[in-house]
């Protein structure tokens, strides 16, 4: 007999413990969890890259078995989650995207350190040849000196009607049901029907849509967790926004404008200010405040990984391969182990860097 997940659809093999796709316990009904987690792709661990013009020589071939990095059980090409253990799998080379997870209602202590507990250690690769003219000529500057923190609180970037325009019938019927739900209650009874709304638009894959009803949820609770899970529904979908520049630019300041909240709750959660600075390079109105926010994560915290790994994208792409050489270096000796996803996306930088020094005669 064939099984499938509760959850997603998906099939299952009489083994799996858990749902390979969404990671939903097999034979589970999902609205009996605590909270629900879904994934774009990668899980929040540190997250592998491509430099500019990197090969995909690095990227696992496509079609090929995922081994888990907790148990080492061995997964089928295209999961998202362990069958056995339930941890999200690494899929080497692909780009880079945050396991969305709804967080519990109760708040919990700040994130503390970053290379300790690996919470949010994203990646962020700055391209882009407008915002790189920017940064061309502000980084000069500010890799030599201690710049002020520009970042002050943005305003809540709502999304347009057209934003809701492209949702499918079923999804578009059941949310109108839930929000009128939204309206006709009050305190914690709105607070789980708006719950329920994001977790909706998460299955049909609109992180955005999701995360103007998380801004909702958040406002209501005014929890750094719900703040965070907005901002990084924001983010999400600003990745995913790659040649809409318009769009991508509002998703980048609604994910500014969330992660700002978290700080103003929780200034020390050094891993939401590295990912706002990655935000902020695809908002045209200041993507000076990226390198900013990252020196202000290395003045605080000179060993943040993700920070550091960001700086040495920046020098690397105004062309101080020397500096960006000892910024992958740092990189690797933070992560400390060679078979570590981040320390070998640090070689392969290292490798590259090397290469084009070599061809320039330094």
């Amino acid at each position: 007999m064939k099984l499938f997940c509760k959850a997603c659809g998906g099939g299952l093999n009489p083994e799996d413990e858990r749902c390979s796709l969404c990671g939903t316990p097999a034979g589970v009904d999902p609205d009996e969890l605590e909270y629900v987690e879904l994934t774009g792709g990668i899980a929040d661990n540190p997250s592998p890259v491509l430099m500019p013009g990197e090969s995909e020589d690095f990227a696992e071939t496509e079609g090929q078995d995922v081994f888990c990095n907790d148990c080492g059980w061995k997964n089928p090409a295209g999961a998202n989650f362990c069958s056995r253990c339930g941890k999200p799998l690494q899929q080497v080379g692909a780009a880079p995207a945050r396991v969305v997870t709804r967080p519990p209602v109760s708040r919990t202590e700040g994130s503390g350190s970053s290379v300790e507990q690996g919470v949010g250690l994203r990646v962020g690769i700055i391209v882009g040849s407008a915002v790189l003219m920017v940064l061309a000529a502000f980084l000069l500057y500010a890799m030599s000196a201690d710049p002020p923190i520009a970042s002050g609180p943005q305003p809540a970037v709502p999304l347009t009607a057209d934003a809701f325009a492209d949702v499918a019938p079923g999804i578009a019927q059941a949310a109108e049901a839930l929000q009128d739900s939204v309206e006709a209650s009050t305190g914690e009874e709105r607070v789980g029907f708006l719950r329920r709304t994001v977790e909706l638009y998460i299955g049909a894959g609109r992180y955005d849509l999701a995360g103007e009803y998380q801004r909702q949820v958040a406002a209501e609770t005014d929890q750094e967790l719900d703040w965070a899970f907005a901002g990084n529904l924001f983010y999400d979908s600003m990745e995913r926004a790659v040649e809409q520049s318009d769009l991508r630019a509002t998703l980048a300041k609604a994910a500014v404008a969330a992660y700002q909240e978290v700080l103003r709750l929780n200034p020390d959660n050094l891993d939401v200010r590295t990912d706002m600075a990655v935000a902020y390079l695809s908002d045209p109105d200041n993507p000076m405040a990226a390198i900013q926010e990252t020196q202000e994560v290395l003045r605080r915290d000179s060993l943040h990984v993700q920070a550091n790994f960001n700086r040495g994208i920046m020098l690397f792409q105004i062309n101080r391969m020397e500096q960006a050489r000892d910024q992958f270096l740092k990189v690797q000796r933070i992560v400390g182990n060679p078979e570590d996803a981040l320390w070998q996306r640090a070689q392969s930088a290292i490798d590259q860097i090397e290469a084009a020094m070599s061809g320039q005669g330094t």
